[in-house]
């Protein structure tokens, strides 16, 4: 199926990619992307994960992560295309656009004063990046039935799957694990952890709007300001969904 709200922009091959990457049959393209709710620097890059060589991590100028190079190909193909992206959006912002390394807790760095997230899928990685505040980004695909119905239970209560009735349900069970994997990624600057599924709950949904507000639980609200509530929005990106946010101090109204 194809999700509503489509905002793939400019399929045309990136100048900016020419100047940076000699090409290859690993990436099939490079364009950007906008993320229509944010103002941020997106892009986004299709790969063929069969024509994956580890030699190309050196032509792309990306470094391998010691335990990456242990990792399955289509693993590593995956971190290829994601750097990949990251060093298209860094220079279209005029940052230092070498891969940003990899953190100890899996985590990219970002140059000094730009925020930034990434994901991808089989084929797609995404990149966004920006200078104000801590971005999350998370691309997944719709759930077989089977599937969404074994991983509801982990991922969201009844409360919260009654808000998103409208959609199918394998779509509503990917949008919502989407959704609080962006949300962890934006604050995980500041929290320094990874948050369980159960520690932010789906407080309100405005599916025709596209935009999910969640609020943080237990300790983890203890942790962040008081009235935090956080809008994570989507759109499509081919067959599959892309949910991205930003996180400040300051708390949206309830």
């Amino acid at each position: 199926m194809r999700w509503p709200h489509s905002y793939l922009v400019d399929v045309s091959p990136v100048a900016l990619a020419a100047d940076l990457f000699t090409a290859t049959p690993f990436i099939a393209e490079l364009s950007p992307l906008r993320l229509s709710a944010i103002n941020v620097t997106a892009t986004l890059c299709h790969f063929r994960a069969e024509a994956f060589s580890p030699t190309l991590f050196a032509h792309y100028g990306v470094t391998a992560p010691d335990a990456l190079v242990r990792a399955a190909a289509p693993r590593q193909a995956q971190f290829l295309a994601g750097r990949c992206a990251a060093r298209l959006a860094l220079a279209a912002i005029a940052a230092d656009h070498r891969s940003p390394p990899r953190g100890a807790g899996g985590q990219a760095c970002w140059p000094a004063g730009v925020f930034g997230a990434i994901s991808h899928s089989d084929s797609q990685a995404l990149c966004a990046v920006g200078r104000t505040s801590p971005l999350g980004l998370d691309i997944e695909s719709p759930l077989a039935a089977d599937a969404a119905e074994e991983l509801a239970p982990l991922i969201g209560g009844d409360e919260e799957w009654a808000l998103l009735a409208a959609l199918p349900r394998g779509v509503a069970v990917a949008l919502l694990f989407s959704a609080k994997e962006s949300l962890y990624k934006a604050l995980y600057p500041r929290l320094q952890r990874y948050i369980d599924f159960a520690e932010v709950r789906l407080q309100a949904a405005d599916v025709g709007g596209c935009c999910l507000f969640l609020r943080p639980r237990s300790a983890l609200a203890v942790a962040l300001p008081a009235g935090q509530r956080f809008a994570v929005h989507w759109q499509s990106c081919g067959e599959q969904l892309l949910t991205y946010t930003r996180y400040s101090d300051g708390p949206l109204p309830a």
